[in-house]
């Protein structure tokens, strides 16, 4: 009996001390509402894809998952290089024409945080690294999405998971 209370403690107290970092998206115009949290790690890879409003192409944007809890852009692929895409660089970037692929690498863009205005019509998708593609519009419907990353107790990231799959119909 007194073991299993032991037992029960050191697991409570694993609960509470034990950090991770999670991705939370919010829709500030809706509430501020958290529409999906997730568990990172600092290093991980994730990846934006959107189709550009103007130029009607697919726009790709890769980035890691900073020590300090920030997004790192690494990288920027697209297929148009006209109104509202990259084409200067910065420090050690490089500009890439690839045979119709444009590439803006050698990037190491700090952001605290990623605000995205998704749209059903612009296919806006969250890939976080190789094990899941969120379909963004589908979080809260076409509205301004907030990305931003926070340490949390293991216990408390439980918990959002929860409250967030008992408000889904």
């Amino acid at each position: 009996m007194k073991f299993g209370r032991i037992f029960l403690l050191l697991i409570l107290f694993f609960l509470l001390l034990t950090p991770v970092t999670v991705l939370q998206i919010r829709a500030p115009k809706k509430e501020d509402r958290l529409v999906w949290v997730g568990r990172v790690s600092p290093g991980d890879g994730i990846e934006t894809v959107y189709i550009h409003s103007v130029e009607k192409s697919p726009v790709h944007e890769y980035f890691r998952i900073g020590e300090k809890l920030s997004f790192h852009l690494k990288e920027t692929t697209f297929s148009s290089c006209n109104t509202g895409l990259p084409v200067s660089t910065e420090g050690n970037e490089r500009f890439i024409n690839d045979r119709g692929t444009f590439r803006l690498t050698g990037m190491n863009r700090v952001l605290p945080g990623l605000s995205l205005w998704v749209h059903e019509d612009y296919g806006n998708v969250l890939k976080l690294g190789t094990r899941s593609y969120i379909d963004l519009p589908s979080l809260a419907g076409n509205t301004l999405l907030v990305m931003t990353l926070r340490r949390m107790p293991l216990v408390l990231w439980g918990f959002e998971e929860v409250k967030l799959f008992a408000r889904k119909p």
